[in-house]
């Protein structure tokens, strides 16, 4: 069994989110911000590839031992992960995706990851993000969570400080 770091950003923005998305099936539309995200990535793809030596774009990676696969948008230097997003901060899940995928470049090229990028958009800011050991740990744990609640069907309670960003919200209140 296998899940995405897309699965695991939604499981550490609710649990509840995950499962209805990946136990129960249940789609929401990408809409307007998935849109922007694309196109985000589009126009900020040249001036990622004028900032550093090695650039690599829309890496997929799957690993049967982690349990977790992943495409990265940019994989920059040696084995830097990049992820564009359309806002003005750093959100804790998009931490943990990151984290996520330098355990799977780990996991594939042998070598630590100790650092990710996210390329804030529209300012364009580059925010560094260390990669620790404690971080791997909660990411390894939220694995073994997710893959719990899948093979179980395990129903799990949201995170009411989320509900009203969330798009599956209608989902939980009816």
């Amino acid at each position: 069994m296998i899940i995405s770091v897309r699965e695991l950003e939604e499981f550490f923005f609710c649990p509840r989110m995950f499962y209805l998305h990946v136990v129960k099936g249940i789609e929401v539309p990408k809409g307007f911000w998935c849109d922007i995200g694309r196109l985000e990535q589009e126009r900020v793809r040249e001036k990622i590839k004028s900032m550093f030596k090695n650039v690599e774009e829309e890496v997929y990676i799957e690993s049967k031992e982690l349990c977790l696969c992943g495409k990265i948008d940019f994989v920059v230097d040696e084995v830097v992960p990049l992820e564009v997003k359309f806002s003005r901060s750093v959100k804790p899940w998009w931490r943990y995706s990151l984290v996520a995928y330098s355990l799977l470049l780990e996991d594939t090229v042998g070598k630590p990851v100790k650092r990710a990028l996210l390329l804030l958009t529209p300012r364009d800011k580059i925010v560094e993000i260390a990669i620790y050991e404690e971080d791997r740990e909660v990411v390894l744990r939220a694995i073994k969570e997710c893959i719990e609640i899948l093979e179980k069907e395990k129903e799990v309670k949201g995170k009411e400080w989320n509900c009203r960003r969330c798009d599956f919200r209608r989902y939980c209140y009816g």
